[in-house]
């Protein structure tokens, strides 16, 4: 079978939420780690075929985001590597949306409403709406726009299981034989003179739940038939091996953030085992330190005094100081933060770092928060959590022994 055939579903959903596509933790790893094969080969060949070719359709991909978070840059890193135009709307203004803890999000609305207003006659425009923090692009704009015009509908929503935030209104849905049942207002695809015309049908408070807004637009008959509004509810993730599809955006929502970010490492071109983490490589101090055993007293004070003026400045805590060690750690930030350093290194006393260039190599990934890869000779021990279980503590995931055999790392191919 050539490598096309492999790689090409018979159906591709446009915008799968994943947020509770899985059956079970230990069988979503194992699905995963059969599939990492072909999202190699998946990945190069959408790479090649769209790197450098604009589609033919008048195409555009809205998102909102209010700061450049890494979920962020990974969403713009994979729209740059697939060639999908992006618009950004609201960077740099305050978040008025609510805590998002709850219901909330209706900001998006009125930012998209005022940008669709520049589209709003153009009946051939195809418009994607996407979040940015949790959400990867897996392909360009023709086998988007290709995708959805099979549907032939003029709107086209992403699903869920849950119906979220009114369960009450559940019962409304109309009922489906296979698949997700409710709405996701995390990604849709449709015509600018549509979508506009739903976003504007009725005024919707910033503080108000995006998510409610357009679940009552769907249960409206009237207004489903006359924009042609379907939802898409095949489950899929890297490629769904119930229904033999692949999704073209991935929207890791809610619990499966986690598991999320861990399938982030690899989409989108992010790593191959030719080069390593390609993406690690695109963007390319004052110490504290704090004793809690008396024993390493000598060993620090020989430090400070022969290193010490070599520094910005220098602050000690002494055994004999009681301070415990979360403290500690709080002190050492907020001295980094009084004396305006522009790096925190932590290291414990029981790490040993061989690597001379360690903060070199640290500062010259560009990220928000970077640590090196500790382990122990012969063992399977680290300092990296690949996964983690539903109540927050270390869980091995799919990739992990690879990782600390060093047979899956970031080479450098600068």
């Amino acid at each position: 079978m050539g490598r096309k055939e492999i790689i090409r579903p018979r159906e591709s959903p446009v915008v799968v939420c994943v947020s509770e596509c899985f059956v079970s933790y230990e069988m979503m790893w194992l699905r995963v780690a059969l599939m990492l094969f072909l999202l190699y080969f998946a990945t190069l060949f959408n790479g090649a075929s769209l790197k450098d070719r604009k589609s033919k359709k008048d195409f555009l991909l809205l998102t909102v985001a209010s700061n450049e978070t890494e979920g962020y840059q990974r969403f713009i890193r994979s729209a740059k590597v697939y060639n999908v135009p992006v618009k950004v709307l609201g960077m740099g203004q305050k978040w008025l949306g609510g805590d998002m803890k709850s219901a909330g999000g209706g900001y998006k609305i009125n930012l998209l409403l005022k940008e669709l207003n520049k589209y709003k006659d153009q009946k051939d425009k195809i418009i994607v709406f996407t979040d940015s923090y949790d959400v990867i692009l897996t392909s360009g704009p023709d086998k988007i726009i290709e995708q959805f015009e099979n549907f032939g509908a003029r709107l086209l929503f992403s699903a869920e299981r849950s119906c979220w935030p009114d369960e009450s209104l559940a019962d409304q849905y109309p009922t489906i034989s296979r698949g997700k049942r409710f709405l996701c207002s995390g990604g849709f695809i449709g015509y600018a003179d549509d979508l506009y015309a739903i976003v504007s049908s009725s005024p919707i408070k910033d503080s108000e739940d995006d998510q409610l807004f357009y679940t009552k637009i769907f249960l409206d008959t009237k207004l489903r038939e006359k924009h042609k509004i379907q939802f898409k509810g095949k489950e899929a993730y890297l490629q769904n091996t119930a229904y033999g599809t692949v999704p073209l955006v991935i929207h890791g929502n809610g619990p499966s953030k986690p598991v999320f970010n861990t399938l982030g490492n690899y989409l989108a071109n992010a790593w191959n085992p030719q080069d390593g983490c390609v993406a690690c490589w695109e963007d390319v101090l004052s110490p504290l330190s704090e004793m809690k055993e008396e024993y390493h007293a000598k060993d620090v004070k020989h430090f400070i005094e022969e290193l010490g003026e070599k520094y910005l400045s220098v602050k000690e805590i002494k055994p004999e100081d009681k301070v415990k060690e979360w403290h500690a750690r709080n002190l050492a930030i907020n001295h980094c933060l009084t004396t305006k350093c522009d790096y925190f290194f932590n290291v414990d006393a029981v790490a040993h770092l061989d690597n001379p260039s360690t903060l070199p190599l640290l500062i010259e990934q560009n990220r928000t928060i970077v640590g090196p890869m500790l382990t122990r000779p012969q063992k399977a021990w680290s300092n990296f959590w690949g996964a983690l279980t539903a109540e927050g503590f270390y869980a091995r995931s799919m990739d992990y022994m690879e990782i600390v055999r060093n047979e899956r790392n970031g080479k450098n191919t600068k």
